[in-house]
């Protein structure tokens, strides 16, 4: 995106410590998807160098791209070994099909993200997510609650998903970011990381 950082930001940040004033740091990025295969804007040796990444689509495949092509690049995504989380894919002008789309996310362990913020500035995504996360339901895969903060007073500010989340009867033990424990141990089973903070 413009004005996001070079390469060598994500290939650096392996020389953060893993715990700065008690918060545990995760080396990651939100990484565009740009192909209809499911390639991405970070290279995968750039990749490597991460511990969460959440793949999203914020720009059009073109004019020409169908359903087929959403469908398609969401399961490239899911087959990607460091991909860890599904970002914000209820998004309708990248719609695929649902149900194809989290079995793969189930059949290579992703995570999905209910973004509090789509419900705000996606037309549809409400609809489209409370979709996706019934199939996520159905096929028991695992979601986090996100605020997709774009100002830090968003931050934590996530009870649009959790309504919706309700609304529809979602597994609690589902949601990977309920607690702080959860979440740690979340990341330990993801990203290999044992941290005690």
């Amino acid at each position: 995106m413009p004005d996001g950082p070079y390469l060598w930001f994500f290939n650096n940040l392996s020389t953060l410590d893993r715990v700065i004033d008690d918060m545990l740091i995760l080396r990651g990025a939100e990484a565009d998807i740009i192909t209809a295969d499911g390639g991405m804007d970070l290279t995968a040796q750039s990749l490597a160098c991460l511990d969460w990444v959440i793949a999203s689509f914020h720009f059009s495949l073109g004019e020409w791209a169908t359903v087929k092509d959403y469908t398609s690049a969401y399961i490239g995504v899911a087959k990607n070994p460091y991909v860890k989380v599904i970002g914000h894919c209820g998004t309708e002008a990248f719609r695929f099909d649902y149900e194809q789309g989290v079995k793969a996310f189930k059949e290579y362990g992703k995570i999905v993200e209910i973004n509090a913020h789509s419900f705000k500035v996606r037309k549809g995504a409400d609809k489209n997510c409370a979709e996706i996360a019934r199939l996520c339901k159905k096929y028991e895969v695992p979601v986090v609650v996100s605020a997709d903060a774009h100002f830090a007073l968003e931050i934590g500010r996530v009870q649009p998903s959790l309504d919706m989340l309700d609304e529809i009867g979602f597994p609690e033990q589902l949601v990977l970011n309920i607690d702080k424990q959860r979440f740690l141990e979340t990341v330990e089973k993801y990203c290999g990381i044992k941290a005690e903070i």
